[in-house]
């Protein structure tokens, strides 16, 4: 039995970037998951992009520090640069939320341009 599975609950460390492949929406993003070890602290930053509902999602609700929660699987991608072999894991969404406090939205249609996640009617 082969297992791929990953969670991951972090903040973003930019506004997700939006691109097209074909037909599909596609969102890149990064997602900065704090390590503790006793008195020091640092991050694992993990490359992740979604596609379709979950890419626009991200796109139009999320922002840079916004918290989310991240289930997926984990994608190796391998090249070969100046005769040199290269990797890259990356997280290939399947889901996102973002429970934490209700962040400000972009929308270029509004007045000023961010409404409040507690403004949206669902």
């Amino acid at each position: 039995m082969a297992i791929n599975k990953v969670i991951l609950s972090g903040r973003l460390t930019k506004d997700p970037e939006e691109r097209k492949a074909g037909d599909y929406k596609v969102a890149s993003f990064t997602v900065a998951v704090d390590r503790n070890y006793g008195k020091d602290k640092t991050a694992d930053f993990f490359d992740c992009t979604a596609w379709q509902k979950q890419a626009e999602f991200m796109l139009n609700y999320l922002a840079k520090g916004s918290y989310v929660i991240i289930e997926g699987r984990l994608k190796q991608d391998t090249w070969e640069k100046d005769g040199k072999k290269q990797s890259k894991v990356s997280v290939i969404v399947d889901r996102v939320e973002s429970p934490s406090d209700p962040k400000k939205v972009k929308d270029e249609n509004l007045d000023g341009g961010e409404i409040s996640l507690d403004e949206i009617p669902f």
